[in-house]
């Protein structure tokens, strides 16, 4: 995976200005960090912190597609997973109005 130094430089450009980042390139981080998470060579927490910086802002059908291969891969995990019913979240909606 990249050494911390050029992460840490990567992820402050891509919050300063995504769009110096070619979508290629941008796609390639989250094939990086996504693949680097899944096989377990890094923390899910620090694919998670590198891709939330830019992906809500990322309008590049290219970042998108790879996130969702990946997101894939971990749904289909899940899905046979025995932890299933402990990953299951219900919101709760506070509502002060009542």
């Amino acid at each position: 995976m990249y050494d911390e130094h050029f992460a840490s430089l990567l992820q402050k450009q891509l919050v300063k200005d995504m769009n110096s980042i070619s979508a290629a390139s941008r796609s390639q981080i989250i094939d990086d960090y996504l693949s680097a998470s899944l096989e377990q060579y890094i923390h899910f927490d620090d694919a998670d912190k590198m891709i939330s910086s830019f992906i809500h802002r990322d309008l590049s059908h290219l970042s998108w597609i790879t996130f969702l291969r990946h997101f894939r891969k971990v749904y289909n995990l899940l899905l046979v997973s025995p932890e299933l019913d402990q990953l299951k979240v219900y919101p709760y909606i506070h509502n002060d109005s009542y």
